[in-house]
C-alpha cells in the first residue's frame, strides 16, 4: 500500500504544481483579470467647422469646410508650363483642332475616332487618354518630349462634341496623367 500511497500522493503533487503553474500566469493587473483594469482608449480630439457666430467648445480644434473641398478638388488642377511649351506644342494643336473639326459632324465623333485623330497629329499613341464615348469625348495626350522644356510632360488636351471643340496645352494634373478623372476623391 505504500507504493499506491507514494504514487497517488506524487499525482497529487503533480496536480498541484501543475494548477499553480497554470494560475500563476493569470496575475493580478495582467489583461486577462477583469475587464476594469484593462487600459481605456485616449479621449477622442473635438473637431469642429468653423463658426463665425459661435465660439467652439472648450478644446476643440476648428477647420474651414470651404478650404477643406477646395484642397479635395485639386487634383484636377494642372500644372503650369511656360510659354515656350505652348508655342512649341501649337503645330500639335493645330493639327488636332483641324482632325477634330471633321468629327464633329460625322458618325465617327467617338472615343476611338478621336484616338486616332491625335494619333495621326504625332502624339505618341500610349499617352492618349479618352474619357466619353459616341457624340462627346475628352481627351488628353501626352505631347511629343521635344515639345517640353524642362523635365516635367505636358499635354494636349480638351473636348469635343457636336457643337463645341476646345482644344489646349497644360500641364499634367496634380493627379497624374493629362486627362482629370470624372469622379472625386
Amino acid at each position: 500500500m505504500q507504493r499506491r500511497g507514494a504514487r497517488g500522493v506524487c499525482g497529487l503533487v503533480g496536480v498541484a504544481v501543475s494548477v499553480a503553474a497554470l494560475t500563476g500566469c493569470a496575475s493580478p493587473g495582467g489583461p486577462s483579470s477583469s475587464p476594469s483594469s484593462a487600459l481605456s482608449p485616449s479621449p477622442s480630439v473635438c473637431v469642429v467647422a468653423e463658426n463665425p457666430h459661435a465660439e467652439p467648445p472648450e478644446g476643440c480644434i476648428t477647420y474651414d469646410p470651404e478650404a477643406n473641398m477646395a484642397l479635395n478638388e485639386s487634383y484636377r488642377d494642372r500644372y503650369p508650363v511656360g510659354d515656350d511649351v505652348v508655342a512649341a506644342g501649337a503645330p500639335y494643336v493645330d493639327a488636332v483642332t483641324a482632325g477634330l473639326a471633321d468629327l464633329q459632324g460625322s458618325a465617327s465623333l467617338t472615343a476611338e475616332g478621336v484616338r486616332e485623330v491625335l494619333a495621326r497629329s504625332g502624339l505618341p499613341p500610349e499617352g492618349i487618354q479618352t474619357l466619353g464615348d459616341t457624340g462627346s469625348v475628352a481627351f488628353g495626350a501626352i505631347l511629343p518630349a521635344e515639345v517640353t522644356s524642362s523635365s516635367m510632360a505636358a499635354c494636349l488636351f480638351g473636348e469635343v462634341t457636336t457643337d463645341r471643340l476646345a482644344v489646349e496645352i497644360g500641364g499634367l494634373v496634380q493627379d497624374g496623367g493629362c486627362l482629370a478623372g470624372p469622379g472625386g476623391h
